[in-house]
């Protein structure tokens, strides 16, 4: 074999033949093989898995699984660090220097590493469609929204009847103004179904939503590899996110000037919609006063858990960037009781 036949097999390999070299034929020539048309290129690095590392383990030589999950581990690290680069996002997975410094038993740190190598293995392509199973028990067991193997024709045509859908229903139904809705549907449609969509939707946050949303992150991995309670990562059935959207933005304000005006609107519109209607009424004041600093445990409820988390933020992060985030928490709980106070009761 000559080196340019070599480099041949070699990008083959690689990238993927999309032929019966590397994929059964029901995947290339049937009626379900449309379904699959995303999962072919996971399905003949499984293939080449099986022919050229786990057979040779089988019959003694662990050479090649050897330097295969070695290069899954390095490359996925790195795969995972350039991704989060491109997205301006911190993917779920625990880091070497959270799994140093959690609290958590030796099991849940084993639990991590495990979830934090399959990731990296999926990451790297090295084991295909195996690879992304393991990635998605990881997901599943961390109750995080697994990002592993899909159906991606059946799933983009259920996001976007379900947002449409809740949509209308917010307009129609519960009175939303259409010129609100409208722009959020568009920029959850794009989101959560074209990639660079997702992307735009990423750089183009507000810094301070892309902070929360790290912290909100950092903050949830810390509870994972500690073995607390933390609610899985998915929308709550029957949970319409185009509804009440003025008083999610209500509740995101944090400048004291601006939420003085927005609050009077508020309770005025409030007092209006729902005029004869006491119960709606304290419903809806209610839903304005809700809303809680979500990046650090609460200090009201569990000030050892706090004291834990800012020490675990010390080691991982650093005092500075620790103290930094302690002094935004504090700012924004201020804040947050403030707004309170401008909401009246009907207790």
């Amino acid at each position: 074999m000559d080196d340019i036949q070599l480099a041949s097999r070699i990008v083959d390999l690689s990238q993927g033949t999309y032929d019966v070299r590397g994929l059964p034929s029901w995947m290339i020539n049937s009626q379900v093989a449309p379904f699959f048309r995303m999962m072919k290129w996971n399905v003949e690095q499984l293939n080449n898995l099986h022919k050229h590392v786990i057979i040779p383990a089988t019959n003694g030589n662990y050479t090649p699984l050897l330097m295969s999950l070695t290069s899954g581990l390095v490359g996925g690290y790195i795969a995972k660090e350039v991704r989060e680069k491109i997205s301006n996002k911190k993917l779920n997975v625990p880091t070497l220097t959270e799994l140093k410094n959690s609290e958590g038993s030796t099991g849940d740190k084993i639990h991590g590493a495990a979830y934090a190598a399959a990731a990296a293995i999926s990451y790297s392509g090295v084991m295909g469609f195996l690879g992304e199973i393991l990635k998605t028990i990881g997901d599943v067991s961390y109750k995080n929204k697994p990002q592993g193997f899909n159906f991606p024709a059946i799933e983009v045509v259920t996001d976007v009847v379900d947002n449409i859908s809740d949509a209308a229903q917010a307009i129609v139904q519960e009175g939303e103004d259409p010129f609100k809705v409208l722009p959020e549907l568009t920029k959850n449609l794009l989101s959560n179904n074209i990639q660079a969509g997702r992307l735009i939707v990423n750089w183009a946050s507000d810094q301070k939503t892309n902070e929360t949303s790290k912290q909100k992150r950092d903050l949830r991995v810390y509870k994972q590899l500690s073995g607390k309670n933390y609610s899985a990562q998915t929308l709550p059935q029957n949970v319409n996110p185009y509804v009440g959207m003025d008083a999610k933005k209500f509740q995101k304000i944090d400048n004291i000037k601006e939420l003085i005006p927005e609050a009077k609107r508020l309770v005025k519109e409030t007092i209006t919609k729902n005029k004869g209607n006491a119960e709606g009424m304290k419903a809806g004041l209610q839903k304005l006063k809700s809303g809680a600093v979500t990046t650090f445990p609460s200090i009201d409820n569990a000030p050892d858990e706090f004291a834990k988390y800012y020490k675990y933020l010390v080691k991982v992060y650093g005092p500075e960037e620790a103290k930094r985030r302690l002094k935004s928490y504090n700012k924004q709980r201020g804040v947050n009781q403030f707004r309170r106070s401008l909401i009246p009761s009907l207790d």
